[in-house]
């Protein structure tokens, strides 16, 4: 539904793009000096951004559950939350002694294949299997670490940062991007039949989905 559509939830990467538009021009020191104001100031708005970022989304990690309607107005919570802690800049109270955290830093590193990687092993055992174990579900979880860190050492690291074959990298991903779309519609149009003993749409009609 109205998670995976992007016309509802535009607003959260227009959210992004001001950001980095305000944080390029440098915004908030503008309009210190544009109202001649104490340069102190700019110190104090820094540490409150960052005060009230971190209860947005503290308030938005102990409220929001699977029997509220997200995303919806709740969607602003992490989204201002994480706006606001990213607009303080690096030298707050939070970044200096929560955010450089080490452990923190490297799960961040490998954050967005982490969310790539849990998603899919939980769906689909979820659709495999009737019930998952709180072990079952512990093992997925390292599961997903691991092959996280392997994806971001050795594909989105060479990917990113990688000097060598950047045109040929270009073409490559344009082409498995094109390559995955093309499968999605045949899969889409039927063309294409699933050989599976599973009966997934009444799995997925019937599962209550509460990760």
């Amino acid at each position: 539904g109205a998670f995976y559509s992007p016309f509802p939830r535009f607003w959260e990467l227009m959210v992004g793009a001001l950001l980095a538009i305000s944080t390029q021009v440098k915004l908030i020191e503008r309009l210190i000096k544009y109202f001649k104001l104490k340069s102190s100031l700019l110190t104090y708005t820094r540490q409150g951004f960052a005060l009230l970022g971190f209860c947005l989304l503290g308030y938005g990690f102990h409220h929001i559950t699977h029997s509220l309607s997200f995303p919806g107005w709740l969607a602003m919570l992490p989204v201002l939350g994480t706006a606001l802690l990213i607009a303080s800049g690096p030298d707050t109270l939070f970044h200096r002694y929560i955010f450089r955290f080490k452990p923190l830093v490297w799960v961040g590193l490998i954050s967005y294949p982490l969310y790539l990687w849990h998603w899919t092993l939980f769906s689909f055992s979820s659709i495999i299997y009737p019930t998952l174990s709180v072990e079952f579900r512990l093992g997925l979880i390292v599961i997903a670490i691991v092959l996280s860190a392997l994806t971001y050492f050795f594909v989105e690291r060479p990917i990113r940062f990688g000097i060598n074959f950047r045109r040929t990298k270009t073409i490559g991903l344009f082409a498995l991007m094109v390559a995955v779309g093309i499968f999605g519609l045949v899969c889409y149009k039927g063309i294409v039949v699933p050989k599976s003993d599973v009966d997934v749409e009444n799995i997925i009609a019937d599962k209550q989905w509460t990760y």
